[in-house]
């Protein structure tokens, strides 16, 4: 199997990316079918207002406390192998996005912390480097990749374990507050086999097909299910279903979803302070990011909250999530 991406030379990077393979089968990617697509798209995208629309709508991205050196390589530490940053607002969306990307897809996430060096141990810069989430085992004092076979003279060579100090990896993951990892990709699975259920028109006996099929009862049915299964985080599949509820629910589902989604938002941005205050330690800095002039989780749950006692009306209430 080809390794993928660059491995940064002088600096303590261990790890290294490759594509998923018949060899960690384990890790599955549900995007392919229907409503995981959906779920998964409708839960990073828009995460954060993008460029222009970030700027007019006065959402601001800064360091606290304020240091120019240090916005300078924070930028280059956020920058992916795709596009380099020109902004401090620009580098935290774009990290935030890619991270809830991931972990609408498999719930987790893991970067190591890698440090660059012109003689070792005096670090000049870092940079956070996305780990597959494949290969990767967690141990009392280490992570352990398992890095798949290289193809040595036509021959399958060994696969090759390395160690990472758990120092060195942050783990983004999706909050307990209404789901969790497994949880989540759990419902994906679920979510999965409801898109890629045969027609039952198949299974029928030739008596029931004289009959005919009730299709408007069946898509009833199957709308339900998608309502219950994601009942915990609120999501209204792109209101499939407001045909067959009331209004009041359809509001609810979607304050609820944008609940969730802001304490991912919040969760992300907390994980990554964490893990600036690790390189801070040893390059002798002490900012974190924060993001100002976007609904809090706090303000979208006493919405729900106005909402349920009768105190605001629905139109009020579906604005508030959006970023004035």
């Amino acid at each position: 199997m080809k390794l993928h991406r660059e491995i940064f030379k002088n600096s303590t990077q261990r790890s290294k990316w490759f594509y998923r393979s018949d060899e960690y089968a384990g890790v599955r990617d549900y995007s392919s079918s229907l409503y995981p697509r959906m779920l998964i798209q409708d839960i990073h995208l828009g995460l954060l207002p993008i460029g222009r629309t970030r700027q007019a709508s006065g959402v601001v991205i800064r360091l606290d406390p304020p240091n120019k050196d240090f916005e300078q390589m924070l930028c280059q530490a956020l920058g992916s192998s795709r596009r380099d940053a020109r902004s401090l607002d620009e580098a935290v969306e774009n990290f935030i996005r890619d991270v809830a990307g991931t972990l609408s897809h498999f719930g987790e996430t893991f970067y190591e912390i890698v440090y660059f060096y012109d003689e070792h141990p005096n670090y000049r810069s870092f940079k956070l480097v996305q780990v597959p989430n494949w290969g990767l085992k967690k141990g009392l004092r280490y992570y352990t990749q398992q890095q798949p076979r290289q193809k040595i003279s036509g021959q399958d060579g060994a696969k090759k374990r390395v160690k990472i100090p758990k120092g060195d990896i942050v783990r983004f993951r999706i909050p307990n507050g209404f789901s969790a990892p497994r949880r989540h990709r759990r419902l994906l699975r679920r979510l999965a086999e409801l898109s890629d259920r045969t027609t039952p028109t198949k299974f029928m006996s030739p008596e029931q097909q004289k009959t005919g099929f009730d299709f408007s009862h069946y898509h009833n049915m199957e709308m339900l299910q998608v309502a219950r299964l994601t009942r915990a985080i609120g999501w209204y599949a792109r209101q499939l279903y407001q045909d067959r509820t009331n209004e009041f629910y359809l509001v609810y589902r979607y304050l609820r979803f944008e609940l969730w989604r802001a304490m991912l938002r919040e969760h992300i941005t907390e994980t990554l302070n964490e893990a600036l205050h690790i390189v801070g330690r040893k390059m002798n800095f002490d900012s974190k990011v924060l993001i100002e002039g976007i609904p809090t989780a706090a303000d979208l749950e006493k919405t729900i909250n106005d909402l349920i006692g009768g105190k605001i009306e629905f139109s009020s209430a579906v604005e508030k999530p959006k970023v004035s």
